[in-house]
């Protein structure tokens, strides 16, 4: 996300540094919108969700490890 902006940035089609973090931080905002829904959505139809806080790498292994061994058939 970020690249694209810098890149339009660079080549002129965006005038000043002010313009670049308002376009940012608006297109930021939008896929994160964007990415809520897509998990709501994902909810809804059945899908488990794992939210972690922060860098809990533990946790994340053991979620994991727990999906992919309901996954395997018997």
């Amino acid at each position: 996300l970020e690249f694209r902006y810098v890149l339009h940035f660079l080549e002129g089609s965006i005038n000043n540094q002010n313009d670049l973090i308002q376009k940012l931080a608006a297109a930021i905002v939008q896929f994160a919108r964007k990415q809520a829904k897509w998990f709501r959505r994902m909810e809804r139809q059945g899908h488990a969700i794992h939210w972690l806080d922060g860098p809990d790498l533990e946790t994340a292994v053991e979620i994991i490890n727990a999906a992919s061994a309901a996954a395997k058939p018997a």
